[in-house]
């Protein structure tokens, strides 16, 4: 089995975030450079290729696929976020959840979390 992933900015090493994230037996780096990273994980008995490549949904369609749905994905899920929230803090302006926006409506939310027992720690993205 082969997976082709589009590469996330600059990064270049995923060898143990796939070690952790999938529990792999066992993770061979192939390649580590700046147009592809390539691994092959032992998971169960089986051997699975994973590819991380710059502009990969240019080149795979699957991978331009994926993406379309994943954006689609994160687009009705801050639809449903912003109406839940609009008729809780209805002064708070709608937000698409990227970062300087997400701040901004984090700050405008600001002190109203805490009425709806929600932890503003658990909004915000931790690397």
């Amino acid at each position: 089995m082969r997976i082709e992933c589009d590469r996330h900015g600059a990064r270049r090493r995923y060898g143990s975030s796939l070690q952790r994230s999938l529990g792999a037996d066992s993770i061979e780096v192939h390649s580590e450079t700046a147009v592809a990273s390539l691994y092959t994980l032992k998971v169960g008995g089986r051997e699975v290729q994973i590819r991380f490549s710059q502009e990969a949904d240019s080149s795979f369609y699957q991978v331009a696929l994926a993406s379309l749905a994943a954006k689609q994905t994160r687009e009705c899920l801050m639809d449903a976020w912003n109406l839940w929230f609009s008729t809780r803090l209805p002064d708070v302006r709608a937000t698409k959840g990227y970062a300087k926006d997400g701040k901004r409506w984090l700050f405008d939310a600001g002190e109203s979390l805490a009425a709806f027992e929600i932890d503003s720690s658990l909004l915000r993205r931790n690397r």
